[in-house]
């Protein structure tokens, strides 16, 4: 979930204004996870770490990530669309680290 605070009301992300991302990771397998983390990766290069709920996650339930607040810089809104691209991380029982295949969401930009 992205939500933008659009302070000039254009419906678009501007340089300066805030993005403030939430997420929800969840464990699709049928043992429990822990240490659950998330990395974005924005559009424009900048990575983010997103905390976690401590603990872990049972088969089937879920965690929710941030909130973070974004604010955006230039090279953020350079693009006509900003993408941020997640990839949650976690431990199993056995110690295995497990990776999550990218989810993505996107928001229009005023491109310059």
């Amino acid at each position: 979930l992205a939500a933008l605070r659009d302070a000039n009301r254009d419906g678009r992300a501007t340089a300066g204004e805030t993005v403030r991302y939430t997420f929800v990771v969840t464990d699709p397998g049928t043992t429990p996870v822990d240490r659950p983390t998330l990395q974005v990766t924005l559009s424009s290069g900048r990575r983010l770490d997103v905390t976690c709920a401590d603990g872990g996650i049972d088969p089937g339930g879920n965690v929710v990530c941030g909130p973070i607040d974004v604010t955006l810089t230039a090279a953020d809104v350079r693009a006509a669309t900003l993408t941020a691209t997640a990839r949650a991380t976690a431990v199993d029982r056995a110690g295995t680290r497990l990776v999550s295949p990218p989810s993505t969401a996107s928001m229009r930009t005023t491109g310059h």
